[in-house]
């Protein structure tokens, strides 16, 4: 039951080609930009862009949150901008971009800044993010995630000179 601010998209279909001028979609605080381009020939195709800035990351901590049913601290802010192509004969999608995250937390423990490329289809969607500033040190992660569902995502990562008293901080757990 959220809002989503009117959309103001103009679509221009010449010989077959259709353009999108860039527009953008309100959701909270949030804004994204779009602009898109394809085809209703054989296949129908539509190939677009987006990006954002500003975004903040618990409004869709919240959203993931509330589809899990289980609770996902995350905060801070991002600056997005990616890629999307769909075709619709066979069905499919393609997203890839990056984001830089800055102000980042999980669970009332500081990330700081952070560098994220994503990768999403039709079957799930793959991030891999890495951070020099991780409680006292370094991390590189790779999550994949299917079905929208992060409770079943697969995490590999590495980590470099964390230090334990943030790490048991973050994971909320007493050192002993």
């Amino acid at each position: 039951n959220e809002a989503i601010a009117d959309i103001n998209a103009t679509l221009q279909l010449t010989d077959g080609q259709l353009d999108v001028p860039p527009f953008q979609i309100q959701w909270r605080d949030n804004t994204l930009a779009f602009v898109a381009n394809g085809s209703v020939q054989e296949p129908v195709t539509l190939n677009g862009q987006v990006a954002g800035h500003d975004i903040k990351l618990s409004d869709f901590a919240e959203l993931a949150s509330r589809f899990s049913k289980t609770p996902l601290p995350a905060s801070g802010i991002a600056d997005l901008k990616g890629n999307f192509s769909l075709a619709a004969k066979p069905l499919s999608f393609v997203a890839t971009g990056s984001s830089s995250l800055r102000d980042a937390y999980y669970s009332q423990s500081r990330i700081g800044q952070a560098n994220l490329t994503w990768n999403a289809d039709l079957d799930g969607v793959q991030l891999r993010s890495s951070s020099n500033q991780f409680l006292g040190g370094t991390f590189d992660v790779v999550a994949k995630a299917q079905d929208l569902d992060w409770t079943k995502t697969v995490v590999e990562g590495s980590f470099c000179d964390v230090q334990a008293s943030k790490l048991a901080a973050f994971a909320d757990r007493n050192l002993p």
